[in-house]
């Protein structure tokens, strides 16, 4: 009888990409829809950096891309 402990049944996080799992063609449709919800939240003055960081590893570009 083998004892598990909580690690056992956590998740393992994969390791980060180095290819975007999305082609090109699919990045450039999302990027205009993202960038709509980005400026939305910051006319709310609710836009975040969390905010901005998540978009830009989705889209595959740097947070300072985002930001411009």
């Amino acid at each position: 009888m083998t004892a598990t402990t909580p690690d056992d049944d956590a998740p393992t996080l994969s390791p980060p990409l180095d290819e975007p799992v999305l082609d090109a063609a699919s990045l450039t449709a999302l990027r205009a829809p993202a960038v709509r919800r980005l400026l939305a939240l910051r006319a709310q003055r609710r836009l975040t950096r969390g905010h901005v960081r998540t978009t830009a590893q989705c889209l595959n570009v740097s947070d300072r891309t985002v930001w411009r």
